[in-house]
């Protein structure tokens, strides 16, 4: 079940971030998203009354921005990305939105091979676009 996170959920949320990314979101992070951030919907991926996953998107003009995305280690590759990627999408197409855009670690084989199966396609490179200095792949879908 996709639902919209509340702030009793951002401790799972971080500890499943800090269990997955290099450079990992913080508490205060997400918690900005959750109250202050206009633009921002964070949500959650619930089985059995546990958060297992969870994502972030904005509102930007024309384009939704996957913000941040993120599936427990143990259910990865059972679909949850695909559904989450199908919700974004509704919401676009609810809301007359005519892109999709993310940015992803060139590093991150498992995340691009998902996106291009979502119909994702390569925009560009964004050059040393994290803190580490590893570069991004700017990727867009046009509905």
């Amino acid at each position: 079940m996709i639902r919209k996170a509340r702030e009793a959920d951002l401790i799972m949320i971080s500890k499943l971030e800090k269990k997955l990314f290099i450079e990992p979101w913080d508490y205060e992070q997400f918690l900005f998203e959750l109250v202050a951030n206009p633009i921002a919907n964070l949500m959650v991926y619930e089985k059995n009354r546990q958060v297992i996953g969870y994502f972030d998107y904005w509102f930007s003009g024309e384009s939704i921005e996957l913000a941040t995305i993120g599936v427990a280690s143990k259910y990865q590759n059972q679909g949850i990305g695909e559904k989450i990627l199908k919700y974004i999408e509704k919401e676009a197409y609810t809301n007359y939105i005519h892109y999709l855009t993310l940015e992803v670690r060139i590093s991150n084989q498992a995340a691009i091979a998902l996106y291009e199966k979502f119909g994702f396609k390569l925009e560009r490179i964004k050059k040393k676009y994290y803190p580490d200095g590893e570069d991004a792949y700017y990727m867009i879908k046009e509905l």
